[in-house]
C-alpha cells in the first residue's frame, strides 16, 4: 500500500447527515482490473453506516449488497444514506455509493446495540496450523492485506483425501490480516475494525477455484490472472464483536454451487481464540477458459 495511513486511504469525510465522501480514491486489486477492489466499497459502506448512527453503541450485525458497475481508481466515491428505520435496539440503513453521479454499489446494513451473552452454538474452526510457522505472503500488500497460506491450502499433494470428497465438501482455510504490523492503533469508535474485516472477507477465495477443483496447486503469485472473475454481490453476518483486527483472522470457506458461470461461496471468519465472529456469502461471475476440463469433481 502507499505511505498513507489507514484513515487517509480508506477513511471517509462527513458532508452532511445523509452524505459522506471517501478521503482518497480506492485501489485496483491488480493493474488491469476493470474496477477497484470490492472489499474497499463494502468496508467504506459499513464505515459510513456506523458513523451515521446516533451513537457509537450501534454495531453492524448484517450487510447485504450488490456491485452495480465498475468503480475507477481515479475519482472519489460519494456515499448517500437513507435511514430505513431507527429503533432503540436496531437501525437499518441503505447506503448508495456513487462515482461521478453513477451508482456503483448499494448496500443494506442493519445495526444493533444488543449483544447479550447466553445460549449459543457456532461453527468449529478446523485449522490447526501453528501460525508462527507459516510464512507471510505479500501478494496483496498493495491492498493492505497480508496472508498466511498453510501447505494444505497451497499443495494438492498435502490433501489427497479431497479426491474422495465432492467439490462442495472441500473446505479450504487460510489466515489474513489487514496491515502487516499493528496498523490500526486508534479506533476509539470501533469503526475501523469493521472496515478491515470486510476487506479481508472479500479476498482469497474467488481466485482459489482452480485449487478447489484440484486442477493445480494454488498459484500464489499469479492467482488473479488465470481466469476472468468479478464479484457480483456480498453478504456478511457479524456474530461477535470480540476481535482484534491487528491479529491474524482465520478464514475457512467452501463453494456450494457453480452453474451458468456463476459461483457461490460461503465462508466463516474466526478470531485468534477460535471464536466464529462472522460469516460471508458471495456470488461471483467466472469464465474458466476451458480450465474446467481438468477439474476433479
Amino acid at each position: 500500500m502507499s505511505s498513507k495511513s489507514i484513515v487517509e486511504q480508506f477513511g471517509v469525510d462527513k458532508i452532511s447527515d445523509s452524505e459522506y465522501k471517501s478521503k482518497s480514491p480506492l485501489i485496483l486489486p491488480f493493474p488491469k482490473a476493470r474496477g477497484v477492489y470490492g472489499g474497499n466499497l463494502v468496508g467504506q459502506a459499513l464505515l459510513v453506516a456506523i458513523k451515521s448512527c446516533p451513537n457509537t453503541s450501534f454495531k453492524p450485525h448484517s450487510l447485504h449488497s450488490y456491485f452495480i458497475t465498475a468503480c475507477n481508481n481515479k475519482d472519489l466515491v460519494t456515499y448517500k444514506i437513507e435511514n430505513l428505520s431507527n429503533g432503540r435496539s436496531f437501525i437499518n440503513k441503505q447506503i448508495r455509493a456513487l462515482q461521478n453521479d453513477t451508482l456503483v454499489y448499494i448496500a443494506n446494513v442493519s445495526l444493533t446495540n444488543k449483544f447479550k451473552k447466553g445460549f449459543k452454538f457456532e461453527s468449529v474452526q478446523q485449522s490447526k496450523e501453528k501460525i508462527k510457522d507459516i510464512p507471510i505472503s505479500t501478494v496483496d500488500s498493495h491492498l493492505n492485506i497480508y496472508y498466511k497460506f498453510p501447505k494444505k491450502f497451497v499443495k494438492l499433494d498435502e490433501t489427497k483425501y479431497e479426491e474422495d470428497q465432492k467439490v462442495t465438501e472441500r473446505k479450504l482455510s487460510f489466515y489474513s490480516k489487514f496491515g502487516k504490523d499493528r496498523d490500526i492503533t486508534n479506533d476509539e469508535e470501533g469503526c475501523l475494525k469493521y472496515l478491515a474485516i470486510t476487506n479481508l472477507a472479500d479476498s482469497g477465495y474467488l481466485t482459489s477455484l482452480t485449487r478447489l477443483l484440484r486442477i493445480e496447486d494454488f498459484p500464489i503469485n499469479n492467482h488473479r490472472y488465470l481466469y476472468f472473475l468479478v464479484s457480483m454481490d456480498h453478504t456478511m453476518y457479524f456474530h461477535d464483536d470480540d476481535f482484534d483486527i491487528n491479529e491474524w483472522i482465520n478464514i475457512q470457506f467452501h463453494s456450494v454451487n457453480f452453474n451458468h458461470d456463476r459461483i457461490v461461496f460461503e465462508g466463516e471468519l474466526f478470531n485468534e481464540k477460535g471464536t466464529h465472529i462472522a460469516t460471508y456469502v458471495q456470488e461471483g461471475l467466472i469464465k474458466l477458459n476451458q480450465l474446467e476440463e481438468k477439474a476433479k469433481l
